[in-house]
C-alpha cells in the first residue's frame, strides 16, 4: 500500500485537480482531494497540511503557489484552508533559509544556532517524525540520494532526541 503522501499526489493526479483552470479551490475536483487527504491523516493536521503544500507546490511552484493561496485568504470560503496552507509553506521556507544561511560567512553562526534548535522547536510543537520528514521534504528526495541530502542529519537529530 502506498504511504500517505504517495497516495496525496497520486489521488491529485486522478482527480485531475492540476488541469481545473480557475479557481481551483473551489472546484470539486479540488475538494474531493482536499476531503480524501483530510481522512487519510485522520487528526494530523500539520502532517496533512505538509502533504497538500508539498503535493501543491510540486504542482504550481513556491510562488504561483503562494500567490494562489494569497488570493485564496481574501474569499471567506478558502480562507482557512488558505491559512493552513500558507502556514505550512512557511514551516517548509523558514527551514530551506536558515539552510542556505549555513553557507553565508556573514551569517553562518546564527544559522547554525537556528538550525541546531530546530528539532527542539518542532518537539515542542508536537512534530512526529513524519512530519518533520515532509516539513524538510526528504520526502521528495529520490531514495539514492536521500543521505546524500543535508537535511537528512537534521532528521537524524530530530529522532535521536525524541522522548
Amino acid at each position: 500500500m502506498p504511504d500517505k503522501q504517495q497516495f496525496t499526489e497520486q489521488l491529485f493526479t486522478n482527480l485531475k485537480v492540476g488541469q481545473v483552470e480557475a479557481n481551483v479551490f473551489k472546484s470539486d475536483q479540488f475538494g474531493i482531494w482536499a476531503s480524501s487527504v483530510s481522512k487519510s491523516y485522520g487528526a494530523d493536521r500539520d502532517a496533512r497540511n505538509m502533504a497538500m503544500v508539498s503535493t501543491l507546490t510540486a504542482q504550481y511552484g513556491d510562488e504561483t503557489l503562494s500567490s494562489m493561496l494569497a488570493a485564496a485568504k481574501e474569499v471567506q470560503e478558502t480562507k482557512g484552508f488558505a491559512i493552513n496552507m500558507l502556514e505550512g509553506q512557511m514551516a517548509t521556507w523558514v527551514a530551506k533559509v536558515i539552510l542556505s544561511s549555513k553557507n553565508a560567512p556573514s551569517t553562518e553562526t546564527h544559522a547554525i544556532e537556528l538550525w541546531t534548535e530546530l528539532p527542539d522547536h518542532w518537539r515542542m510543537q508536537g512534530k512526529s517524525a513524519d512530519e518533520v520528514f515532509k516539513l524538510l521534504e526528504l520526502n521528495n528526495v529520490g531514495k539514492d540520494k536521500l543521505l546524500e541530502n543535508p537535511m537528512w542529519n537534521t532528521w537524524v537529530a530530530f529522532l535521536e532526541k525524541k522522548p
